[in-house]
């Protein structure tokens, strides 16, 4: 089976979608894989949709898979979660750039502002809908999203973009891709873009415009037809804007109102040397990424990740058995802000873990069975487990059906054993601060889930894929509150809570996608999801708030979503996409429906010009409600135009 990185882009845009049904994907099984018979719920965005659905930024490009709920909290934060447990800070999805984690250690959960990829780079997203602990570790509880960039072959030449729109206040890249030899490439790229305040939300300043200057270099050398090695670099610099009435309990109404900015930056290198052979390949991977924070609020962050993974596949009679290991340091630094600080302030960690899978071909591979499990030790809560085990069924070229049981863990953040969490209330007129603090006995949230699919190929033009699920949840963080006290100087009420594992529940849903190519000019998509979760508190707690935060069930039961793609004559291009989310039970967010279109001209061989509407059925909408914890504003999300010229050379 041929890699993926060996398809060309325009031999993936001529594809049928029985073709595309057949390209090779890496997320779920670590090897290259056919999609339709993969054993998990697995979704590809691919770089055509992501040109022609319009999106500027990574995140709303992840709405076009169905059973993601992305939200928009403000202008420069988003929400993103699989299979409900919605936040900011969500810290069951695991994400991956070109196989470097980007899940932060120190909050658990990823800043999506700090993602700015070049999208024009992004070759396809894969994305894992439920558990891939086994073959992924830690965190990689309700789903994996995997963005993976073109090869340096791939983006030779070059290519600028520019746009300017009413939300989108400038943006621009420009990227140039050269040969160093017959089997060595290289591109470089530089992006940048101004990004205006969110509507106001509750007659309250936004604050929150946006601006980031990135770049980055990627180096393909092939020493052999089978052995090859890749080289990739970026940085960032950025400014997200916030304001908000912050806890101060030394002026008169105990808040004191801030109107700044959060500076962020970050480098990374990755180096990867892999040999790809029919049946056998290994893979050596080595990554360091440094992140830097200044934010008045959450504190001064800055994050140190050296991390190296090595993976071997190879076959064997009728089995695939693929095997690894990986090692994580990691060195975390938070000076105080506003609400939160670390004790100690600085901490190093470490990982060590591997993971092995064998799956089992029977009956002339009509039926597979997988078994793998990852082994971890990690300096929070010491060794984990994470089995899985997989059946797929090809009942014949056109139908599979799969099912899988799997044990997954969610580790620890470093704030949830070290930090001081201080958000103030005001009752009455008398300062309430409530004071979280870190739990060094805080454990592992434990889920065990169970997943059947089913894919039918019903002609060349028709797809249908769906997948349920089922996961039993134990050990859920809670904040167990202790006896109240008081202060003097000022006199406050000091409401004391520790993180706590006593909750559990269980959360299920269906994932649906449907793909019609209704002839060569022609395509619709369509996806739908329904996800519940239902949580109880644990005899023993003393936890009086976790059930009506919006961090446990602020995701919405039902989403939809339709997109057609049509190719008018051969120099347009015409895109709808209609999107529908339900209603957020526990912060009262409404539910809605909105619409996006593109309108893309191919003026000549070179030039791309083009008109985007997005959010277009309402002026402003709220999507989600910010934590009342850090006092900081909402924002609401507003119909905007943009226009877009892309050069090809």
């Amino acid at each position: 089976m041929a890699c993926l990185a060996d398809i060309t882009i325009d031999e993936i845009k001529k594809m049928s979608l029985e073709e595309l049904m057949d390209l090779p994907i890496v997320t779920s099984s670590k090897k290259n894989k056919k999609q339709f018979n993969e054993s998990a719920s697995v979704y590809i965005i691919t770089q055509e949709d992501i040109s022609r659905s319009g999106v500027t930024s990574l995140p709303d490009a992840l709405r076009l898979a169905p059973g993601v709920h992305v939200a928009r909290i403000s202008a420069n934060q988003w929400a993103i979660s699989i299979h409900g447990f919605n936040e900011r800070f969500s810290n069951k999805l695991l994400v991956l750039i070109d196989g470097r984690s980007v899940y932060s250690p120190l909050f658990s959960g990823v800043y999506w502002d700090a993602q700015d990829v070049l999208l024009e780079n992004v070759q396809r997203i894969e994305i894992v809908r439920g558990s891939a602990a086994a073959l992924w570790g830690s965190n990689a509880v309700n789903g994996v999203i995997n963005i993976i960039t073109y090869s340096a072959k791939d983006t030779q030449g070059i290519e600028a973009t520019a746009g300017y729109g009413t939300e989108e206040k400038g943006f621009g890249s420009l990227r140039f891709g050269g040969a160093l030899g017959e089997n060595t490439h290289y591109r470089i790229h530089g992006k940048h873009y101004n990004r205006d305040d969110g509507g106001t939300f509750d007659q309250q300043p936004a604050n929150d415009h946006s601006s980031m200057t990135s770049g980055g270099i990627r180096v393909d050398t092939n020493f052999t037809d089978n052995q090859s090695l890749s080289i990739t670099g970026n940085a960032y610099d950025g400014k997200m804007g916030q304001a908000g009435d912050v806890p101060d309990l030394f002026s008169p109404a105990f808040t004191r109102f801030i109107h700044d900015n959060v500076r962020l930056s970050g480098e990374n290198i990755l180096a990867r040397w892999a040999n790809q052979e029919d049946h056998k390949s290994w893979a050596l991977q080595v990554y360091f990424d440094h992140t830097s924070r200044e934010d008045s609020v959450l504190g001064n962050q800055e994050v140190n990740i050296t991390d190296l993974d090595f993976q071997r596949h190879f076959g064997w009679s009728n089995q695939e058995i693929a095997w690894g290991f990986q090692y994580r340091y990691v060195n975390n630094k938070l000076n105080p802000g506003t609400i939160v600080r670390l004790n100690p302030k600085e901490r190093d960690t470490h990982l060590y873990s591997g993971f092995i899978s064998d799956e089992i071909s029977l009956f002339s591979d009509q039926f597979k069975l997988n078994f793998a499990s990852r082994f971890e030790h990690n300096d929070l809560t010491g060794f984990e487990i994470q089995p899985t085990a997989r059946m797929t069924w090809l009942i014949n070229e056109s139908n599979t059906f799969w099912g899988a049981i799997s044990r997954s863990v969610r580790v620890p953040s470093i704030s949830e054993q070290d930090s001081i969490f201080e958000p103030k209330i005001r009752d009455n007129g008398i300062p309430a601060v409530i004071n979280i603090a870190g739990n060094k006995g805080f454990v592992s949230e434990k889920i065990i889930s169970y997943e059947l699919g089913y894919r039918a190929q019903f002609s060349r033009k028709i797809q249908l894929d769906i997948a349920a699920f089922y996961s039993a949840h134990d050990d859920l963080r809670t904040f167990e509150q202790n006896n109240i006290y008081f202060l003097q100087n000022p006199f406050r009420v000091i409401v004391p809570m520790d993180f706590g594992n006593k909750m559990k529940g269980e959360s299920y849903g269906v994932d649906l996608s449907a793909n019609w190519y209704v002839n060569s000019w022609w395509r619709i998509n369509a996806g739908y999801s329904y996800a519940i979760t239902d949580l109880h508190l644990k005899n023993a707690s003393r936890d009086t708030i976790s059930l009506v935060l919006p961090v446990f069930v602020n995701s919405p039961e039902q989403m939809m979503s339709l997109r057609s793609s049509w190719d008018v004559q051969k120099d347009w291009r015409v895109d709808l996409w209609m999107r529908y989310v339900d209603r957020l039970k526990s912060t009262y967010v409404a539910a809605y429906t909105n619409m996006d279109a593109r309108i893309a001209w191919k003026a000549s061989r070179n030039i791309e010009l083009s008109v985007i509407g997005q959010n277009l059925l309402d002026k402003q909408q709220l999507q989600f409600f910010r934590d009342t914890a850090t006092g900081l504003n909402n924002s609401e999300v507003q119909r905007s135009v943009y226009f877009k010229m892309k050069l090809d050379f």
